[in-house]
């Protein structure tokens, strides 16, 4: 459904100005729509395999939804689309210790991409005990990278040079007339170094 609304005064040249929608829209149904298709949730499917094959582990299945709703009709009741479960909770055999995996240490850093201004740089490591079919894998990721040489000019800090001024020039008129002088900048300033001020 729908409702709108209208400018009745304009904006003065000293008063507030219209803020907000013309038009506001909202969704609405009749609790009996004629020939209204409802939403429907299709059945769970299969379970996934297990994650492992004794020891206790999980397993998944899904489900979405296999029709929507017409419009004007009841939206979508919110329901779990996955659903975990155990799975193979039989204990392993003692010939088979579940063994969990483990990370060797971090190589060094490698250098970084750039020499200034800021850059990135990384660094990996292997797997140092894999993990039997009933352990848990390592977590963590086997590549980190992060920022480098970050505010580090690539050119070095300077101070601002003014030139000296030059002379004074010829009056422009015998009376009520003016002179001007002028300087330049050598050299501008960068980095933390003092920047130029004043008139030239």
């Amino acid at each position: 459904k729908e409702r709108s609304r209208t400018v009745t005064n304009r904006l003065s040249h000293c008063g507030a100005g219209c803020v907000g929608n013309l038009t506001q829209v909202e969704p609405c149904y009749l609790e009996h729509c004629g020939g209204c298709d409802p939403c429907a949730w299709g059945d769970w499917r299969e379970w996934s395999e297990c994650d492992v094959h004794c020891g206790g582990g999980q397993r998944v299945r899904l489900r979405n939804i296999t029709t929507w709703p017409s419009p004007g009709c009841p939206p979508c009741e919110a329901m779990n689309k996955e659903e975990l479960g155990s799975c193979n909770v039989d204990p392993c055999p003692e010939s088979e210790l579940c063994v969990d995996g483990a990370w060797a240490s971090w190589n060094d850093w490698e250098a970084c991409s750039t020499s200034c201004e800021g850059g990135m740089r990384w660094r990996v490591r292997h797997v140092l005990r894999p993990a039997t079919s009933c352990g848990q894998e390592p977590s963590g990721d086997s590549r980190e990278e992060e920022e480098c040489n970050k505010g580090v000019p690539c050119k070095a800090s300077q101070d601002c040079e003014l030139s000296a001024w030059s002379v004074w020039s010829d009056c422009s008129a015998s009376c009520h007339g003016i002179k001007k002088r002028e300087r330049s900048v050598l050299q501008h300033g960068y980095g933390v170094g003092k920047y130029c001020e004043g008139i030239l």
